[in-house]
């Protein structure tokens, strides 16, 4: 599955086919280089899940911050691309960032590349929803995309809206990311936006038990 679904997707598959044990940041950048000059509009192609090459190294999670941000001077737009969940890749990076330590501090770095570079301040407030129906075949399994075994409930859940600061206190992010984020919402958007179930942000961080760092917040 994994093979047929990066065979039109050259950069996609410089990133996941990459051995750190073996190459180095350089020969990355070098073969991503190489594909891109090969295929001039793989950089803007996005895959079955509507996925851009940022949203891969988001999703993937152990690329260091250069990497995308070369990714980035090649195709600005991809910072406000969403995927069939309506997830930009800020909101991948956040569900990463919560992952073993190397993944947090690169994650980390990456959002806060994101950040700095969204010169419109949107993606703090952008809403990941469910745009497509497809995800629904996988349910009952692990799935690369999420990570994690699919229920009709998760589905249902994945299908209401959830700006950024909702995924980082679901997913339990830092408090270094969770303070990015606000410090982002200037006008307290995010911050007063509410889920589906009338929750806003603050809720979450009580409702999972986060730290009361993250709850003074």
């Amino acid at each position: 599955f994994l093979r047929y679904r990066l065979k039109y997707f050259p950069l996609h598959a410089v990133l996941y086919k990459h051995d750190y044990t073996i190459n180095t940041d350089s020969s990355l950048l070098s073969d991503l280089k190489r594909a891109l000059k090969r295929n001039r509009n793989s950089v803007t192609l996005t895959d079955q899940f509507g996925m851009t090459t940022l949203h891969f190294l988001a999703l993937l999670g152990d690329y260091p911050v250069e990497v995308a941000a070369w990714l980035l001077e090649q195709y600005e737009k991809a910072l406000y691309i969403q995927d069939i969940l309506g997830r930009l890749p800020l909101h991948l990076a956040i569900f990463t960032s919560h992952s073993h330590e190397t993944e947090k501090i690169q994650g980390i770095s990456l959002i806060e590349l994101l950040l700095n570079r969204d010169e419109k301040g949107s993606s703090i407030r952008t809403k990941a929803e469910e745009q497509s129906t497809n995800v629904k075949s996988d349910i009952g399994r692990p799935h690369f995309l999420f990570g994690r075994n699919l229920s009709q409930a998760s589905v249902e859940k994945v299908k209401k809206r959830r700006n950024a600061l909702h995924y980082a206190l679901e997913y339990g992010a830092s408090t270094q990311v969770v303070g990015q984020l606000l410090n982002r919402d200037t006008e307290n958007t995010a911050l007063l936006d509410r889920h589906f179930d009338n929750s806003l942000p603050f809720h979450y961080a009580c409702k999972n038990d986060l730290p009361i760092d993250i709850i003074k917040l």
